[in-house]
């Protein structure tokens, strides 16, 4: 936050995972936009005329965007994409009107429908990144004597599983809450019976906990290298581990 409000623009590629990570999760001060094909973030007092003036005196052009819609953007390639099937239909049912009558009409409000219903779900693309949806309960398999060891260790911290991704037989992953004194704070969760812990390990882990966004946990039955405790000393604002005792 403070770092945003002293620059007033901040370019997304410039920023640590853990700066990217909390410009995502401070949505009422940060805005998301996109320039020359990059993602900037703006605070949110500063109008969106002034931010080209900050970058560059003025020479590009600003374009305002959803993050969610600009990281999209960024990742596709440069090829047309084909229209909806849905709006086919309707282009080819608004040439034929012209020469039949009323009944040819009804038929079109019904072909607009699935482009109404497209539009609404593009609006609502979004989702709270500190809200998690309760997955439907699947066949549960036979969980190992580690994972089960797990889970205990977690309920025995008074920590929450609120989702359960998936689990090997040395191998748990899975989301949980904890209680703070600053409300409920959901973290990915992953638990590891592995002899060393790496710094791949743990790059691997905050890289998926930062898709979704959220912050990480790793759990560990053996020790941590070298490297990855200096990793998770640098990234310790969003990255936390604990052994399992």
């Amino acid at each position: 936050f403070l770092l945003l409000k002293e620059h007033k623009v901040l370019r997304d590629d410039d920023q640590d995972p853990a700066t990217r990570v909390a410009l995502r999760a401070i949505k009422d001060f940060s805005v998301g936009f996109k320039m020359n094909d990059q993602i900037y973030w703006r605070f949110v007092s500063v109008p969106s005329n002034d931010v080209d003036e900050i970058l560059n005196g003025g020479k590009n052009e600003v374009v305002e965007e959803k993050v969610e819609e600009v990281e999209e953007d960024s990742s596709s390639n440069s090829d047309p994409q084909p229209p909806h099937p849905s709006l086919e239909k309707q282009s080819q049912t608004h040439e034929v009107s012209k020469d039949v009558d009323e009944p040819v009409e009804q038929n079109q409000a019904q072909d607009e429908k699935p482009k109404e219903i497209v539009a609404e779900k593009s609006e609502n693309k979004f989702n709270n990144p500190l809200v998690i949806n309760q997955v439907k309960k699947k066949k549960e398999k036979a969980k190992s004597e580690f994972v089960v060891k797990v889970i205990e260790f977690i309920r025995s911290k008074n920590l929450e599983i609120v989702e359960e991704k998936e689990f090997k037989v040395k191998e748990y992953n899975c989301v949980v809450r904890v209680r703070s004194e600053l409300g409920p704070i959901s973290f990915l969760t992953q638990a590891k019976d592995k002899k060393t812990i790496t710094e791949g390990d743990f790059k691997k882990l905050l890289s998926d906990a930062q898709s979704i966004p959220l912050p990480a946990l790793m759990l560990y039955t053996g020790e941590v290298s070298k490297k990855a405790k200096e990793y998770l000393v640098k990234y310790s604002s969003v990255l936390k581990a604990k052994r399992i005792g």
